[in-house]
């Protein structure tokens, strides 16, 4: 029985693997077009509206164009990530840990408390480990915490209150705005990070008690990866600069607005935007998802 249960989870892996490389390529492809094949463009027809014209890629060496695709620099170091990737690096690193997720499991093995000490100061401090981003080894390493030790976290966050949620998340994320370093990526704001998903999993379960609520959320649930291949960098770019050009952020509530505005008015207009494409070119939409939806 568990051979046959190895045999169907590396089945699963393979196949998710596969949805997944897929549209990282393709987005790649297209937001390298968006940045590198517009700008060559414009440089031909109105050169006086690029402001660098010799940083254009029939300039690159082929690092560059490693870091391009890859988001891999020898001059950057790992954890910098190029327009071309962006937000899809946690596709490249999904892949790289699962390779070497046996490593991972030794490790695991080997000193339980201890490894999951060093990887959650790692991610809190934070460290760049150079391989993978620091908080994607730490999430996948948690992920296969809980499923080898079968912690009850659903239980665990059962227990917290609504209005101790909202208040770990308020405290998080002002904290995380107050003493942010302008990378964004403070351990403030990767406790942000973790309020926000407790009070999406709270949310969750009252959603899941309504019946006409799960079945509207179970059909948007296929615009998932849609919204966030398309949010960034160009749709929410793009609407906080139209937003920060009205609104300013002059105070802490103006900077709450602009994040919640924003974000509102991005997957508003994201969700439209494809389920336009799933309605006009279906077949489209799923190559662009890996067949979600």
């Amino acid at each position: 029985m568990s051979c046959i249960k190895c045999r169907w989870r590396q089945f699963l892996i393979k196949k998710k693997s596969k949805s997944l490389v897929v549209p990282y390529f393709l987005w790649v492809l297209i937001y390298g077009f968006y940045f590198v094949g517009v700008k060559l463009i414009v440089l031909k027809i109105a050169p006086q509206f690029i402001q660098n014209p010799d940083s254009t890629a029939l300039n690159w060496t082929w690092l560059d164009w490693v870091h391009g695709i890859f988001g891999y620099s020898a001059k950057e170091g790992a954890g910098e990530l190029p327009d071309f990737v962006y937000q899809f690096w946690f596709i490249r690193d999904l892949v790289i840990l699962t390779i070497i997720s046996p490593v991972i499991q030794f490790f695991m093995k080997k000193f339980p408390r201890g490894f999951f000490a060093l990887v959650s100061i790692l991610f809190i401090a934070p460290v760049n480990v150079y391989f993978v981003q620091t908080q994607a080894l730490f999430f996948y390493t948690a992920g296969l915490y809980w499923g080898k030790f079968d912690f009850p976290l659903f239980e665990k966050i059962d227990k917290i209150s609504w209005g101790e949620a909202v208040v770990l998340f308020l405290v998080s994320f002002f904290s995380a705005w107050t003493f942010s370093d302008g990378s964004g990526k403070t351990a403030m704001y990767w406790c942000a990070v973790l309020s926000s998903c407790i009070l999406f999993l709270k949310l969750s379960a009252v959603i899941e008690k309504s019946k006409k609520a799960y079945g509207i959320l179970s059909y948007l649930s296929a615009f998932s990866f849609w919204l966030y291949a398309i949010h960034m960098p160009v749709l929410n770019g793009l609407l906080k600069r139209v937003w920060l050009k009205f609104l300013p952020m002059k105070n802490p509530f103006f900077c709450l607005a602009e994040y919640f505005g924003v974000t509102v008015l991005t997957i508003a207009i994201g969700l439209a935007l494809g389920i336009a494409l799933k309605k006009i070119f279906p077949k489209l939409f799923a190559l662009l998802t890996g067949g979600r939806g």
